[in-house]
């Protein structure tokens, strides 16, 4: 492909979007008095402020974790409350002990890294590859915010890119996924059809043991308060809510939702699109002849497709996916270069109509989905053209 043309695109969205989301960081840090820059790293550090404290209730109530975080960095209430269960605290424990800025600073560059390290080794060119990841909107948003998403790529592509060379490894990472299980909805299917079963193993003990701690660490009440508040008021949002954190959802419930479907119909509508990520992950799964990254890639992209909820943060894995299967593209027709820079825009796209009823980000990760089945469907008859079908032709 043309890798100057790609450049240039890359850097000018990825300017384009620093611009604009460090303007809005800007009056969140004005409108907070100072106090607050990354507000999602805001709650996960005061998060860990409560664990330490030993305060579950407050750490697992929204209405009382918004009171007490605006009290506690003497700015009005602007965060969103702590949206993980307890297994996820392990990740935020040691954010309390270090200063904010040093510690949202650490946060992004140890996840970005690790993230970056992942994806890139399987790329020609491991240095352009992690400036393009960086300069992605996804990865923009996520610094933005403070967010998870690295984090999330990390375990997620670690999982899938691991599973031949450390087994074991794969599965303790997509294991420490289960902070974020809606990412997780195809592992075990893809799993089981790969026949990777000590990776399944490891994550099916390892999500095990996280359980058993934190329930030993937490107690009973630090898993009933979650259930009974963080939990609850997320599943109502998810089945009645509104406003920029669902319309810029690329979820196919959310776009039935926007559509005016009734609940029945919106839950239809995305048993549909996750019953097409299951079944083509498989059909990718089961063929010897496909190589592990491009199986990984197609699984990313599906993970998107089967979830009906997840934060546009984690839209950083869709360029991961990207990136690595433009490393092995030696050709792209059109439709491929068209749906490839509609994948990238793809927050932008969602930021910038589902607020106006426009759903049209999920069909765009819907038709990449099937056009990358196409693509590997058509390599299986002609091996020696894009994708390849070993690690030796990539």
């Amino acid at each position: 492909m043309n890798w100057r043309w790609a450049s240039v695109f890359i850097a000018l969205t990825g300017l384009a979007e620093a611009i604009l989301l460090g303007i809005k960081n800007y009056w969140l840090y004005v409108g907070s008095n100072g106090h607050i820059l990354a507000s999602d790293y805001s709650v996960f550090r005061f998060a860990s402020v409560l664990l330490w404290r030993g305060d579950w209730v407050t750490l697992f109530d929204p209405s009382r974790f918004i009171a007490a975080h605006a009290l506690y960095t003497d700015s009005p209430p602007l965060v969103a409350p702590f949206p993980y269960p307890p297994n996820g605290l392990w990740f935020i424990a040691p954010l309390a002990a270090l200063p904010s800025m040093l510690g949202l600073l650490l946060w992004l560059v140890i996840t970005f890294a690790l993230f970056a390290w992942i994806v890139c080794r399987r790329t020609g060119n491991p240095i352009a590859s992690a400036a393009a990841l960086l300069l992605a909107p996804g990865s923009l948003i996520n610094i933005s915010y403070g967010q998870t998403g690295f984090l999330a790529g990390a375990l997620l592509c670690g999982g899938l890119l691991l599973v031949e060379e450390a087994p074991i490894l794969a599965g303790v990472l997509i294991g420490l996924l289960s902070f974020k299980p809606q990412l997780a909805l195809l592992l075990p299917f893809v799993l089981i059809v790969g026949r990777h079963y000590r990776t399944f193993v490891a994550a099916s003990v390892t999500t095990i043991l996280l359980l058993l701690a934190s329930q030993a660490l937490f107690g009973t009440s630090g898993w009933m308060a979650y259930i009974n508040g963080t939990m609850a008021v997320q599943r109502n949002i998810l089945q009645t809510g509104s406003g920029p954190a669902m319309t810029t959802m690329p979820s196919f419930l959310v776009a039935a939702r926007l559509l005016g479907l009734q609940a029945a119909a919106t839950y239809g509508v995305q048993a549909a699109a996750s019953l097409l990520a299951a079944l083509g992950t498989i059909w990718v799964f089961r063929r010897r002849s496909v190589s592990l990254p491009i199986k990984a890639s197609v699984v990313m992209v599906g993970a998107f497709l089967a979830s009906p909820y997840f934060s546009t943060s984690d839209l950083c894995i869709l360029a991961a996916a990207q990136v690595l299967l433009l490393s092995r593209c030696r050709a792209l027709s059109p439709a491929e270069y068209l749906l490839h820079a509609l994948l990238w825009l793809l927050p932008i796209i969602a930021a910038g109509l589902g607020p106006a009823g426009i759903p049209l980000a999920p069909l765009v990760l819907a038709a990449f989905f099937c056009l990358l089945l196409k693509r590997i469907a058509a390599e299986d008859h002609a091996p020696s053209r894009n994708l390849g079908t070993s690690e030796a032709r990539t």
